[in-house]
């Protein structure tokens, strides 16, 4: 693959290929070609593009199960194809996993993000407050000094 992986985890299904471009649209000419493996939209391949390696998989053991007679055998080479088909779709449930996983905590820490936000504004008041209070004495202009201020009215 174009990756180098050459892991089979590379191989997404339309999910994670929709998710990963809404996540990361710098890198959507590499998941063109790792999940669909398809030219950009207003590109052109001079032959059809390439099938991904799970739809090559599927296709072979199609077109064993359509075999007739003498022709329809299960062998070693039948059992690979399926363990792949298996590996392949395992491993897309995986990264699927991931993504929610991912999308889970990026949520988590926006609210956690907006919480600090408004923590720090809460702060930032109430230190301007502390400041003013601060810079006060008794000579200031905004205070006026009252008698008997302990005293509580009757009543």
């Amino acid at each position: 693959t174009e990756s180098g992986r050459g892991d089979g985890e590379s191989d997404s299904g339309d999910g994670v290929r929709n998710v990963s471009q809404d996540l990361f649209p710098h890198v959507s000419h590499h998941s063109a070609f790792l999940c669909r493996c398809s030219p950009k939209s207003g590109a052109s391949w001079p032959w059809p593009p390439p099938p991904c390696p799970l739809e090559v998989t599927k296709e072979c053991l199609a077109l064993r199960e359509g075999r007739r007679g003498y022709e329809l055998v299960s062998d070693p080479v039948e059992a690979q194809l399926k363990r792949e088909a298996e590996l392949i779709e395992g491993v897309q449930q995986r990264l699927q996993r991931s993504i929610d996983q991912a999308f889970e905590q990026l949520g988590i820490l926006q609210e956690v993000r907006h919480q600090l936000t408004s923590d720090l504004q809460n702060k930032m008041e109430a230190l301007d407050i502390d400041t003013s209070c601060l810079s006060l004495t008794i000579k200031s202009p905004s205070i006026s000094l009252k008698t008997n201020p302990t005293r509580i009215p009757s009543g």
